[in-house]
């Protein structure tokens, strides 16, 4: 977010908030990066991609209008990290419903952003949880997970309010 936004948000004045981004992208250069170089290949090819190469092509990157070109800017920055979480979750659904297809013991019901809810018979709640671990944490191209491992906690209840 802008420095108007976090002045709002946390009630600060907007020169507080401009001196607190500031201080953040001199801790993490690597953030400024990342969002400077997006805006440029977005740029460039008029569109950005997750990981996985799903394409979210951005007509108005190069607009002149620049609440338009703006918009589009942010879109290229959080795109690719959130459409690629999206992409993660899909694959990991995948291929728990390839195992779990014909067991009656595990049922896959709902998913609620980055969670899966399922349906486990009581018995058999160790081996479902190791295969929803597995799918997870897995989810991710090999090359990838040397750099970033995948981590999933699990919960079980009587219900979702209760799992968490």
């Amino acid at each position: 977010m802008g420095q108007k936004k976090l002045s709002r948000e946390l009630g600060i004045p907007l020169e507080s908030a401009k001196e607190m981004i500031r201080h953040y992208f001199e801790r993490f250069p690597s953030i400024s990066a990342y969002i400077n170089d997006s805006k440029a290949e977005a740029r460039l090819h008029r569109y950005c991609q997750t990981i996985f190469g799903r394409r979210l092509y951005l007509r108005n990157i190069n607009s002149a209008n620049q609440g338009l070109r703006a918009e589009a800017e942010r879109v290229a920055v959080n795109m690719p990290i959130q459409g690629t979480a999206a992409d993660l979750i899909k694959i990991a659904m995948i291929d728990i419903h390839d195992r779990c297809k014909d067991d009656p013991r595990v049922r896959m019901i709902l998913q609620v952003h980055d969670e899966l809810v399922f349906e486990v018979r009581r018995d058999y709640l160790p081996e479902a949880e190791s295969l929803v671990r597995s799918a997870m944490e897995n989810a991710l191209p090999g090359q990838y997970r040397q750099v970033v491992a995948l981590k999933t906690e699990i919960a079980a209840g009587d219900n979702w309010f209760e799992a968490h």
